[in-house]
Order: C-alpha cells, then structure tokens, then sequence
C-alpha cells in the first residue's frame, strides 16, 4: 500500500512530555515538536488511500497513548521563499513558475491565501506540481478534497469522545440521538466549537432526553452541571442547545411549569435565545441559561431567534 507523509495539529501532550513523545516515536515513528501554543506531530503511514491512512493512525495513537487525539491537519502553508528554500532554487526562478505552465503543461496551483501580505500555496498541491519538472520531494500527501474528508472524519471521532448523561424517559431517544448525532455534519460542527462543553477529561457532554418529557425533570438532571452541557432531543432531526447553569438566579428567569414538556421548552428557547429558566415551585435553586440553539434544519439561531449567516 502506498505510504503517506502528515503533519497534524494534536491535543492533550503537555509541555516536556518526554515519556508519551518516546512512545509515539518509538512504535509509530513519530515526530513531535511544539511551536507556540500548539504541539505538531508528523508522521509517514499506509493506507489505501490518505483518508484510510488517517483513520488507521488515528486508531493506533489512541492505543499508544490513549490522551493524545488528532484535532486537525496542519495544512503546511508556504510563500515564495518557502519553496525556493525547499527546492533549492533562486525566488526568480519561482516566480517564473508561477508565470508559466510546466513541461506537462500544468499551470501553477492557485494561492490559498494571504499572509501578512504575501500570497501563500498549499505545500501539496505545488510539491504535485513540481513533480512535472522533477523536483518533487517523492513523497505522497493528501490532496485539498482529501484534506476536507479527513478534517470532518476527525470531527467526527472527536464527536465519540462522549459523556451522554440520559434523563430518566429519554431510554429510546438516547441511541437517536446519538446515532443522529454521529451521521450530522451540522450537529458535528455545532458539538466541537462549543469546548465549554467538555468536562474536566475533554469529554462533551450532552445530556439527552425525549419530546414528550416533563421539562421540569429535565431541568433537574441538568441541574447539577458545573459547567455548560449539550441539551440534546430528536424529533425529525437533531435540536440541540447549550445550557449554562447560573448559580443566582437572575430576576426574568422564565419558570418552567409542571405541564410543560421537553418540546415545548425547546420551543420557548427557539423564540428568546440567550433566556434563562428555572423552577416555578423551586424559587431558591439557580438557573441554567440557554445559548446557541441548532434547530431543526440545521442551523444555529441567532439571538434574534433566526437562522445565523
């Protein structure tokens, strides 16, 4: 199988490390480093194809040292300097490139960006592209379509690393939920931004329950959070809101009453984001506010209660 060459921006390896930075160079054959506040780590591994390749690694760094996950591809940005540096070759001579096709009458990639004033290209792509001259270092990375599958499929995996807290009716609604969950882009990319959520091992937590639950009962179970959880219901799609607890309870608390349910509780949060509730026959707990709904279609609410751009 051919073998390819990553660079990934990793999670959960404290500074001077040694101990976990020996292990994943020895069984993996993994370099790590630190620049900054983010900690890389490169490595060259088969698969069928890079998609392949990244889900098999990621599978054998959690069994290595289970702390460490993957969180996103470093995408390996470089100018001008850059690839003449990497190339050996004068600046001169790369902007002439950038000019004109190569011998296989391939015109040079398009710039991702700009950095700082100065156009920048994915490594990838211009290493394929010096390739028709000869000049390509011989090792194979993700193209940018992979590179896109491969950063939703680490969402994805980050999504699994769950505390799911289950009301007491909510049995059934929790295995949709989380199947639901796990086969949502949106709900994907709502879960992840949000790492207010995780608890003190980086775990999301969600807690689910069903539509035709007491809203009261499930004001308890989210109660006890110490810091802010996923409310999560399925009813033709995912709804999900992030619910703050308050510890005073502020004066326009929203009461919730014994006759409301878990549908309609999502209803009122649809209609006044940014809300907090509370119980009606249990003035002296606090509160929990509801923040950043994701509503039925999809799409996250602004504080107006409408779809965000």
């Amino acid at each position: 199988m051919p073998e390819y060459e990553f660079v990934f921006i990793v999670e959960g390896l404290v500074e001077d490390d040694v101990a976990a930075t020996r292990r994943l160079r020895a069984e993996l054959g993994a370099r790590v480093w630190r620049s900054g506040e983010l900690c890389r780590l490169q490595v060259r591994w088969t698969g069928p194809d890079p998609v392949a390749a990244v889900g098999s690694f990621a599978t054998h760094v959690a069994q290595v040292v289970s702390r460490v996950r993957l969180a996103r591809l470093d995408r390996d940005l470089v100018r001008v300097a850059d690839i003449a540096s990497r190339v050996g070759v004068p600046v001169d001579t790369v902007a002439e490139w950038i000019a004109s096709p190569n011998p296989e009458g391939e015109v040079f990639p398009q710039p991702e960006g700009d950095v700082a004033e100065e156009r920048v290209w994915l490594w990838a792509e211009v290493n394929q592209w010096l390739a028709g001259f000869g000049l390509d270092d011989g090792r194979r990375r993700p193209s940018r379509a992979d590179m896109a599958e491969i950063e939703w499929r680490l969402q994805r995996r980050k999504l699994t690393e769950l505390t799911v807290r289950a009301t007491p009716e909510s049995g059934p609604n929790l295995a949709q939920v989380l199947e639901r969950a796990l086969r949502s882009p949106d709900f994907v990319d709502y879960l992840v931004s949000r790492d207010q959520v995780r608890d003190v091992n980086g775990r999301y937590t969600i807690v689910a329950c069903a539509p035709d639950e007491a809203a009261t009962t499930v004001f308890r179970r989210l109660r006890g959070a110490r810091h802010p959880v996923v409310l999560a219901m399925t009813e033709g799609d995912v709804r999900a809101v992030e619910m703050t607890p308050i510890s005073e309870r502020p004066a326009d608390v929203v009461e919730l009453v014994r006759e409301m349910t878990a549908r309609d509780w999502f209803g009122l949060i649809r209609l006044s984001p940014g809300q907090s509730y509370g119980l009606r026959e249990d003035s002296e707990t606090g509160a929990m506010r509801a923040d950043g709904m994701l509503d039925m279609t999809g799409q996250e609410l602004d504080e107006g209660g409408l779809p965000a751009d």
